[in-house]
C-alpha cells in the first residue's frame, strides 16, 4: 500500500491545506443501525474530520473491493463497528465488517511507514462478546456501545481526542447534547430546504444529502458550537 494522497471522502476537491482529514467508518448499512451511524458521522464531523465510508462514492463503475481498499489506504484513522456480525435473515453471518477490519489491520502490519502508523477503533455491542466470533483478537479491548447512539459518541470522541489541529475536544456528554440539538432541529431544517425526512436517509441513497444538511447546521451553529477545550 502506497498511502496515496487523494481524498477518500468523496467530497468536493479542496487543497490539502484546508481539506479535513478522512476517518474511515466501517459499519452495517441497515435501518436498525441508522441512528448509530448518524451519531458516529456527527461526532467525526464536528470534531473537524471528514467521515468516509462505502456510501461516499456512488459510481457503478467502481469495483466495491477496490473502492474499499483505496479508502482504507487513504485514511490514517479507521473505525470498525462489529456489533452486527450475527446471522441475518438468510441465516448467514455478516462478515463484511470483520473483513474490512482485517484489511485495515493488514495495512497496519504490512504497509509502508505511513500505513504502519494507522490508528484503529473497534466497537461492539457488548465488549465480552467479541472473543466468541473473533478469537484471534481476544487480547484486544474493543469499545462497547450497547447499540445506543448517545453511548457510541463517547468511544469515538475519546479515540479522536483532539482536532486535526491538535486541540483537545470537549467531553462526549457535550457532543451528545449537540447531537440531540441537531436531531431536534431537523424538521425545520428539512422544511426550509424542501426535503422530506426520508430524503436524508443515508442508507437509502441520500448520504450526500445528510452530509450537506449536517454541514449547513454546523456552519449555522458556529460559534455556539464549540468542540474544543479553551
Amino acid at each position: 500500500m502506497s498511502g496515496g494522497d487523494e481524498p477518500a471522502s468523496g467530497g468536493a476537491d479542496k487543497s490539502a491545506e484546508h481539506r479535513r482529514p478522512d476517518v474511515f467508518l466501517n459499519c452495517p448499512f441497515d435501518e436498525q443501525y441508522l441512528e448509530l451511524f448518524e451519531a458516529c458521522v456527527f461526532t467525526i464531523y464536528v470534531a473537524g474530520y471528514a467521515p468516509c465510508c462505502a456510501l461516499s462514492e456512488d459510481d457503478f463503475g467502481n469495483i466495491r473491493l477496490d473502492k474499499l481498499r483505496r479508502m482504507i489506504e487513504a485514511c490514517d484513522l479507521t473505525i470498525h463497528d462489529l456489533s452486527r456480525t450475527g446471522a441475518g435473515a438468510a441465516g448467514f453471518a455478516r462478515l463484511n465488517m470483520p473483513f474490512e477490519l482485517g484489511m485495515a489491520i493488514g495495512a497496519k502490519f504490512y504497509g509502508d511507514t505511513r500505513q504502519r502508523q494507522k490508528r484503529i477503533l473497534c466497537m461492539v455491542e457488548k465488549r465480552f462478546d467479541m472473543p466468541k466470533f473473533l478469537s484471534d483478537v481476544a487480547g484486544n479491548d474493543p469499545s462497547e456501545h450497547g447499540r445506543d447512539p448517545r453511548v457510541a459518541i463517547k468511544p469515538v470522541r475519546n479515540w479522536l481526542l483532539v482536532t486535526p489541529g491538535g486541540e483537545r475536544l470537549i467531553g462526549p456528554s457535550k457532543i451528545s447534547a449537540f447531537f440531540e440539538t441537531f436531531k431536534s432541529s431537523l424538521p425545520k431544517i428539512l422544511s426550509d430546504a424542501g426535503l422530506k425526512p426520508n430524503e436524508i436517509n443515508s442508507f437509502d441513497g441520500h448520504y450526500g444529502d445528510f452530509l450537506a444538511v449536517l454541514e449547513d447546521w454546523v456552519r449555522a451553529a458556529q460559534p455556539r458550537l464549540t468542540v474544543r477545550v479553551k
